[in-house]
């Protein structure tokens, strides 16, 4: 239901009409959109995409003030906050299956040595230790996973990514159906760039 303001005048509104219609603001300007469903909001590349976000929006915090600042051009340009340029190219570079940056003009890093996994199966879930060896630039570890199968390191087999910035980085992915799942790692460094993709390892899910 739309709640307006000054209904007599109709000056602004919030929330759905029906099903069908979105009222809202942005950057002080009223906006209406169609409401839109996702047709299936736990697809593969879905999830990959959201590991991302979710990687993005806890890495912001405690990156370093001139990490921070170097948003600032692209922000400005976009009209948008440094904290949303950097998220949003992040995301157009993870779209084409490149590791995100931390600066916005970036140079060129030296990636973490083979990313080794350990893996313990329990109930719906399993629980990961990936040993990185030499960190170099390291900033995240990507983890794929697959029921089955060993991953083979491609978009749609993206589970989790967490941080690389101190060894052994651990994670727990849950919820798991049972069985035995397959997972490798592979590290990128803060300037974007592949390590090399870890051995398989597995667990078994009751």
């Amino acid at each position: 239901m739309a709640v307006v303001s000054a209904p007599l005048m109709s000056l602004g509104a919030s929330g759905q009409v029906g099903g069908a219609i979105v009222f809202s603001s942005w950057k002080g300007r009223p906006v209406v959109r169609q409401l839109v469903t996702p047709s299936n909001p736990n697809s593969a590349k879905q999830m990959a995409r959201r590991a991302m976000m979710r990687f993005l929006s806890q890495q912001w915090s405690p990156l370093g003030a001139p990490a921070k600042a170097s948003w600032d051009t692209l922000a400005k340009a976009s009209n948008v906050a440094p904290v949303n340029a950097y998220t949003g190219n992040g995301q157009d570079r993870w779209t084409q299956f490149n590791p995100p940056t931390e600066h916005y003009l970036h140079a060129t890093g030296t990636p973490a040595t083979t990313a080794v996994i350990t893996a313990t199966g329990g109930v719906g879930q399993a629980s990961l230790s990936v040993a990185l060896g030499t960190l170099n630039d390291s900033w995240g570890v990507v983890i794929f996973g697959v029921l089955g199968s060993a991953p083979t390191g491609i978009f749609t087999e993206v589970m989790y990514v967490t941080s690389g910035l101190a060894t052994p980085a651990t994670v727990v992915i849950t919820p798991l159906l049972p069985g035995t799942w397959h997972f490798k790692a592979r590290s990128f460094t803060k300037y974007g760039d592949w390590g090399t993709i870890g051995a398989d390892a597995t667990a078994v899910v009751t």
